[in-house]
């Protein structure tokens, strides 16, 4: 049953990158047609934001950085982002209190308990299998870090407490990899499992308060967050600055209460009433929605 429920949250948060989902075509075959002109065209998106980031890139100088930021958050930021964050707040909060649910570690525990391996699973089946949208695999991203943060804390006091031995070139992080590593079900490489930390790391860093923030981002998210992008880290921080420094204070604000929320609701193991803080969140957005917004006397056109 409880399989059966994450299933259906997990489904619910595959939204269409425009979110094209009120549409009703007429029969089968107009159906089966539009599917395919969908699929295409998200195609065709995703290669043309891949390749100009790619170019970006490639444009990129000391002289240009400025506009080259503020070009890329307008990019990274979606179409309608306060009114999309609004309609699927509460069923991003669902998700990630599903994924806390399954992966935050208790406290007093070891590093060769069995349920730092489980947590891992978890995560890699949701960011690595086919059937999870884009925003539950970007939660499951972030998760995946904070994760492996807390496996690095745990790895540290079973050193403390001579449970595990180090040696030269082979430290607290070598054993938190060795660990990730033997949660893979097929056999990897070291260096896979570093770009995919890398990846997570850097789609953090893009993110202004992770994790809900990430859905106010399109999908030239993934393609920044992956190193091919050309981009480094600094630049990376920067957009992010950028975004938070032109984005609505309360969306932040809110961002932040849903992350809070969540995790206060796991660790002291009762409900969250999800509906609830959803509505207020709402209903401080859309009260400040019917405002004029301006970040040092520019409209910021690009948030309503």
């Amino acid at each position: 049953m409880q399989s059966e429920t994450l299933n259906a949250v997990y489904a619910a948060m595959d939204i269409d990158e425009e979110d094209i989902t009120n549409a009703e075509p007429r029969g089968k075959e107009k159906l089966g047609r539009r599917k395919r002109a969908l699929g295409k065209a998200a195609r065709t998106r995703s290669k043309y934001k891949q390749l100009s980031m790619r170019h970006l890139a490639r444009t990129y100088s000391e002289e240009r950085s400025p506009e080259l930021v503020k070009e890329i958050s307008c990019r990274l930021i979606r179409r309608d982002p306060l009114k999309f964050f609004v309609k699927h707040c509460e069923i991003a909060l669902l998700g990630w209190l599903s994924i806390l649910r399954a992966t935050m570690l208790p406290e007093n525990i070891t590093s060769s308990d069995p349920r730092v391996v489980t947590a891992i699973k978890y995560l890699d089946n949701i960011l690595y299998g086919q059937a999870n949208s884009i925003l539950v695999r970007r939660l499951a991203a972030i998760q995946l870090l904070y994760l492996l943060e807390t496996v690095k804390q745990i790895v540290s006091s079973d050193y403390r407490q001579g449970r595990v031995q180090l040696k030269r070139g082979y430290g607290v992080s070598s054993i938190v990899m060795k660990i990730y590593m033997s949660a893979q079900d097929q056999l990897m490489t070291m260096g896979v499992l570093y770009e995919r930390t890398r990846f997570a790391r850097r789609l953090r860093e893009l993110t202004v308060e992770p994790p809900f923030f990430l859905i106010l981002y399109s999908n030239a998210a993934e393609s920044l967050a992956d190193r091919s992008s050309g981009f480094g880290m600094p630049m990376l921080e920067m957009i992010a600055s950028h975004i938070e420094h032109v984005a609505p204070s309360k969306l932040i604000t809110a961002c932040k209460d849903l992350a809070q929320v969540a995790e206060s609701a796991i660790r002291s193991g009762q409900a969250c009433d999800t509906g609830r803080m959803a509505l207020e969140v709402k209903q401080r957005l859309e009260r400040w929605m019917k405002c004029t917004i301006s970040t040092n006397g520019a409209y910021v056109d690009w948030w309503l």
